[in-house]
Order: structure tokens, then C-alpha cells, then sequence
């Protein structure tokens, strides 16, 4: 992914924040025939001392995970909130264009054993069962049931090597303008521009209100 150096957020800590909140990824691979394929699935992160760890599962008769082990490297892609800007907003005269968070992570892939899959699930259903009123886990269903929902799919870890992260907030624009982009983009009740519009408040330390 290119990634001017201006809009670069080479923060490991904020990374790891925008992949735990936006875990639903895409897993972007190629067969044994050089053809890429790709899935969308849900991404369990850790961040641990040397950089970031990834688990995530698929169904086995996805034909992805059969050579995951045997290819160099991955590439996890995860997007953010995303929002068109109208450069009728600014100032001046200019093109119009798009603000966005995208993350992208490159790392080798290997197959996990089945108690590190039962532990990756585990983690996966904890995490987004912990803001519900009366939350499930594994340990509320039997264990003849969670293994033999466990022989359809397969689960895997990626150490990432490499991450290129895209922060686009509008941060070659002057306090003036990002103050109308921001007041511009909560006109709209659609999600992605409200979230931009937060972001552009945080990434710049700005606020419509000042």
C-alpha cells in the first residue's frame, strides 16, 4: 500500500487499537497456481514484545488455508471509517477527495494444533461477547458440540513482519479548512462520516467548536 509520509501512523500502540476495533479483516493469499485469493474474516490481535501476533479461522473447505504454510507471506488487510470530501468545503479552489484509516500487515501464516485453536476461539467469542447483557463462551455449550463444530474449519496464527498504516485526516489541510470539513462531514448522519469527523478532531487536536 503506498502511503505518502504524511498521512503514515507508525504508532505500534494506535495500530493495534484500530485493528482490535475493526477485527473483521481480509486475509489476501495466492494458490498454488499464482492466482490471488482473498477472504473475509474475523481477526483476533496480541500485541506481544517484538510486534504484532494474528489468529484467525476459516472454513475448511475454504481452499485458502491449504497453503498458507507453504507461502512466504500474507497480507491482512484491515479497513476503517472512510468518508468523500468535497472540496466545495474549503477555502480555495481544489480537487476533491477521500479520507480514510486502512491498515495493512504482511506476515508468515502457520496452521494451529487443536489446543491452540479451542484458545483462539475462545478469544475471538470473548471479546465480542463481553459487551452483551448475558454473554455466551465456549464453556456454555457442551464439549462434544464445540469439537465437532471445530472439525469444519481451520485456525492459523501470523507473526507480522511488516505493516504499512494509512491515517489520510486531512493533514495537509490549515486549522481553518479542517474546521469546515469537520463541520461539513457531521452534517451527514451516515457512520463513516461521523467517524471521520471524530478522528479529524483527534489526529489534528482540533475542534468545530473553537
Amino acid at each position: 500500500m503506498f502511503v505518502p509520509k504524511l498521512y503514515r501512523n507508525e504508532n505500534r500502540e494506535e495500530m493495534f487499537a484500530f485493528i482490535s476495533e475493526n477485527n473483521f479483516g481480509i486475509l489476501v493469499s495466492q494458490n498454488d497456481q499464482g492466482i490471488p485469493i482473498a477472504s473475509h474474516i474475523p481477526f483476533f490481535s496480541r500485541l506481544v514484545d517484538d510486534g504484532i501476533v494474528l489468529t484467525s479461522h476459516m472454513s475448511k473447505s475454504n481452499e485458502q488455508w491449504q497453503n498458507l504454510e507453504t507461502i512466504e507471506e500474507v497480507l491482512v488487510i484491515f479497513q476503517g471509517p472512510h468518508s468523500y470530501i468535497s472540496s466545495s468545503w474549503y477555502d480555495h479552489v481544489n480537487v476533491p477527495t477521500w479520507d480514510y484509516i486502512a491498515v495493512h500487515l504482511y506476515g508468515k501464516a502457520h496452521i494451529l494444533k487443536h489446543d491452540e485453536t479451542l484458545l483462539h476461539l475462545n478469544d475471538l467469542v470473548n471479546k465480542h461477547e463481553a459487551a452483551e447483557t448475558q454473554p455466551i463462551s465456549l464453556d456454555t455449550m457442551t464439549i462434544g458440540y464445540v469439537e465437532k463444530e471445530m472439525k469444519g474449519l481451520v485456525a492459523f496464527e501470523i507473526k507480522v513482519s511488516r505493516t504499512y498504516s494509512a491515517f489520510k485526516l486531512s493533514q495537509n489541510r490549515d486549522r481553518k479548512n479542517i474546521d469546515r470539513i469537520i463541520i461539513e462531514l457531521e452534517k451527514r448522519q451516515d457512520e463513516n462520516s461521523q467517524a471521520i469527523a471524530n478522528a479529524l478532531k483527534k489526529t489534528n487536536q482540533v475542534s468545530s467548536d473553537d
